[in-house]
């Protein structure tokens, strides 16, 4: 939907996609997370995810696939700066790596999007992502839709 909202084809940016492609990284979960990652990884990722998301972005030219677990596949994209992040991981341990390896590439005025902040069942996100803002001098605006909002 960004990429239909913005003239991302007549910019020079890349947009880049951070998955495994293969399911949530099970020992990443905390024990509360454990059961959630388990049902999601048992009926979300029965099918080739990558070449479902491929055709998916097939339309657009600057998009960047990186295959791999997060934070680490981060520094081995080379990416400089960030004006936008959407996060999806599912994993307070993995969003917490992931928002200390971004914060300080985030343009100021970047925007962070999380999912799953508002969500039953995703309480140690949230938590940890309320945590993560306060340190940083920052609240996360909690949207009707579950996510939130975190503003660099």
């Amino acid at each position: 939907m960004a990429l239909k909202l913005v003239d991302f084809e007549g910019s020079n940016k890349k947009f880049f996609l951070y998955d495994t492609f293969h399911g949530i990284p099970e020992d990443l979960a905390t024990d509360a997370e454990k059961a959630n990652t388990k049902i999601k990884n048992e009926t979300l990722y029965k099918n080739d995810v990558l070449e479902v998301v491929k055709g998916v972005f097939a339309p657009y030219s600057r998009i960047e696939f990186v295959v791999g677990r997060l934070p680490e596949t981060i520094a081995l994209s080379g990416i400089k700066k960030i004006a936008y992040a959407s996060i999806d991981l599912n994993s307070a341990v993995a969003e917490m790596g992931v928002a200390a390896e971004i914060w300080d590439i985030m343009t100021l005025g970047g925007m962070i999007v999380l999912d799953d902040y508002g969500f039953q069942g995703h309480e140690e996100q949230n938590k940890a992502w309320n945590n993560f803002a306060k340190s940083k001098g920052r609240t996360i605006l909690a949207l009707p839709t579950g996510q939130g909002i975190l503003i660099r």
